[in-house]
């Protein structure tokens, strides 16, 4: 298949010289016969006996150079080679083990090679070393403080949601406000108000755990942030998830008190780089839209 090992070859010839560092490999997936292999600089830096690993996608199969927890990740966006579109760019984060038996994290970015009948028949990408932006990521978290009434993070919170745009390729950001809340607090109490207020931020502190980030901007308002989605069908599941939440969740103010708990909500989503301020904007106007029709 000459035409596809010519389309390859420009594939490469793009992502060629980064070879030449360090701290990038760049890897192939054979979607066809389920292999992978990378450039021979990974010798140099991972944890790997040779270059090039059979059967990947094979749930049977584990291989030390990728992180345990990372394992089920790797497939899935193997799997998903099938739904990449042509000139498409995924963008993932993996932990590879290192010949000092260490894990770094890199930033994956791939495209699909397309074959004479218009599918996808291998995956081509880089694997670049991003341990030191990971470090000041971490260091942002525990800067990060909780907001001291919910638990959730406050407004630094919303750094760590700009770290994680500049990192991933696909997310969606939510804000979130509650619904009469003055109302609450008149007709129950103060008390009573802030356990409304922290169980919203309970809901949304436990909503998608692993990959989402939850902030509260300030009396009532909320943002949620989900990322290390593959396909924009998994986000608009999360965006009914939520709107199933919306229409069934119930606050406990006390012992002997029950209501529900009622919110209103925007959001906006998000393929490739974006802008908080750009997202939040977009997210806040359908929030009122949402109130506004919630109230009619």
């Amino acid at each position: 298949l000459p035409e596809i090992d010519d389309e390859f070859a420009k594939d490469v010839s793009e992502f060629d010289t980064l070879a030449e560092f360090k701290d990038t490999l760049i890897f192939e997936y054979d979607c066809r016969d389920d292999s992978m292999e990378f450039t021979s600089n990974a010798l140099e830096t991972l944890d790997l006996d040779n270059l090039r690993l059979e059967h990947v996608t094979d749930m049977v199969n584990t291989f030390p150079v990728f992180h345990p927890g990372d394992m089920e990740n790797v497939r899935r966006a193997l799997w998903g080679t099938e739904g990449m579109e042509p000139d498409e760019i995924e963008h993932d984060r993996i932990r590879l083990k290192r010949r000092d038996g260490s894990y770094s994290w890199y930033r994956s970015q791939y495209k699909a090679v397309f074959g004479a009948e218009g599918r996808p028949v291998r995956l081509i990408g880089t694997l670049t070393d991003i341990s030191a932006q990971i470090d000041r990521e971490i260091e942002l978290r525990n800067q990060a403080q909780q907001d001291p009434l919910t638990g959730v993070y406050n407004r630094a919170g919303v750094k760590l949601i700009n770290a994680r745009l500049e990192q991933i390729s696909r997310g969606i950001l939510f804000m979130l406000d509650l619904d009469d809340f003055k109302s609450v607090n008149d007709t129950y109490g103060h008390k009573e108000g802030d356990a409304y207020l922290t169980q919203l931020a309970s809901l949304l502190g436990t909503f998608a755990p692993g990959h989402s980030i939850a902030a509260r901007l300030g009396g009532d308002e909320f943002v949620l942030f989900l990322y290390q989605y593959q396909t924009k069908t998994a986000l608009s599941g999360a965006v009914i998830a939520l709107e199933d939440l919306q229409n069934s969740s119930r606050a406990r103010l006390n012992d002997d008190l029950e209501v529900p708990l009622s919110f209103s909500f925007g959001y906006c989503l998000t393929e490739g780089h974006a802008d908080y301020h750009t997202l939040l904007k977009e997210a806040d106007e359908k929030m009122y839209k949402n109130k506004k029709s919630r109230k009619s």
